[in-house]
């Protein structure tokens, strides 16, 4: 694996926990 390629998994599970935490706290801003 590149370092761009964990750079971009890492990314993908920060939005995954941003996304989860965002939904519970604004379910408005996911919702536009």
């Amino acid at each position: 694996m590149t370092i761009r390629e964990a750079a971009i998994d890492d990314a993908e599970a920060i939005t995954a926990i941003a996304r989860e935490s965002w939904s519970h706290d604004y379910p408005e801003i996911l919702s536009r």
